[in-house]
């Protein structure tokens, strides 16, 4: 999510060694490889789609067992008064680092990433922009993931965050209001105190977690919205060859009129999924046939669309089996097969980057 400054420490601290507590009950075992490959990057779910070990971030997210079994991770969690999104445990190797990048995918655009600190040293550095901190164990931070970012741990020890994905609140975004700025544009640097969430053995607590995350059809008025942020990103960069922006605005402007009208006509039932799947790599590769690259932020103009809005504007694999009540005999059949046409080689709809064979489609 694209914030006004680089970085946000809340005024909330957390029971370090309650988390430490926590965090050696599990084993070994239970860390996963980070979904990209990063080395030295590992991760234990707590939150994910259907409460599985997976990394996927469409679908109904539930407590994972490592979660339930964690009573003061999840009153952390429930402190942020907040629904939340795919949550894990990060943990990075000594001398290993998260490599400089950008979240270009649908699901960060519109989340932050809430990070809290268990095991840490002082030389571990977290950077975004041109801003660096240290997040120090028990504190609750916030950062601009839109902006380049990286995270260098030159030292020989472990580093382990709790890592939780949301959209936010209220309630949540009023804290963000009275939280320190960490940020090159920042008119103060006021410094707050914080207040400690202690352990509470006897304190049962609720999650809220995200049910509907992600459409099997994103609606018209979605799309246009999407679509009018990243070609103002394109436009603003100087960079950029005016004649592969203007080739790049009219492939997306093209993509978003299209939408609107199979969508008046179809919405998300099946009678126009061909119609979709087909824009869909009608844009694609209008995107890759431009002569020269183009940039969004710092990130390649051409992934950011597809990552924010072409692989997940269209998800079948989300479709829960109902049918219109207007769909006739014939329709259902023929919507059927519309459903088995999604392409092989087409961007997996949950918006992992992969093809759809690769992912979600093996």
């Amino acid at each position: 999510m694209k914030l006004e400054h680089e970085f946000y420490k809340l005024p909330l601290r957390f029971d370090v060694e309650r988390l430490k507590k926590e965090l050696s009950c599990f084993e070994e075992s239970d860390w996963a490889k980070h979904p990209s490959d990063y080395k030295g990057n590992l991760a234990i779910p707590l939150i994910s789609v259907n409460g599985e070990i997976n990394d996927g971030f469409a679908g109904p997210m539930q407590m994972t067992r490592f979660l339930k079994q964690s009573l003061y991770i999840q009153q952390v969690l429930a402190s942020f008064n907040s629904v939340l999104s795919r949550s894990r445990l990060m943990r990075l190797e000594g001398r290993h680092d998260v490599p400089l990048h950008s979240d270009i995918n649908a699901h960060w655009w519109s989340r932050v990433r809430i990070h809290v600190p268990i095991v840490t040293t002082p030389d571990v550095i977290f950077h975004c922009g041109d801003q660096k901190v240290h997040m120090a164990p028990g504190e609750a931070w916030i950062f601009d993931a839109w902006k380049m970012h990286k995270v260098v741990n030159p030292s020989g020890h472990t580093r382990v965050h709790l890592v939780i994905d949301t959209a936010g609140s209220p309630e949540f975004w009023e804290i963000i209001g009275k939280s320190e700025v960490f940020s090159s544009s920042a008119a103060d640097s006021r410094h707050l105190e914080s207040e400690l969430m202690p352990f509470q053995s006897k304190k049962k607590v609720r999650i809220k977690t995200e049910r509907f995350n992600m459409p099997v059809v994103m609606s018209a008025g979605e799309v246009d919205a999407l679509v009018e942020g990243v070609v103002d990103d394109v436009c603003s960069v100087n960079g950029n060859s005016v004649n592969s922006v203007d080739d790049f605005v009219r492939i997306v402007s093209f993509f978003r009129f299209k939408w609107r009208s199979i969508w008046s006509v179809h919405g998300d039932e099946k009678t126009g999924w061909l119609d979709y799947e087909s824009l869909i790599a009608r844009t694609n590769k209008g995107l890759f046939e431009i002569n020269s690259p183009l940039m969004s932020n710092k990130s390649v103009a051409s992934e950011v669309m597809n990552g924010r809005v072409v692989s997940v504007a269209f998800n079948p694999d989300l479709y829960d089996g109902h049918q219109p009540v207007s769909e006739t005999k014939s329709e259902t059949s023929s919507a059927a097969r519309q459903q088995s046409a999604v392409g092989r080689n087409s961007p997996c709809p949950c918006g992992s980057g992969k093809k759809y064979k690769r992912c979600h489609g093996q």
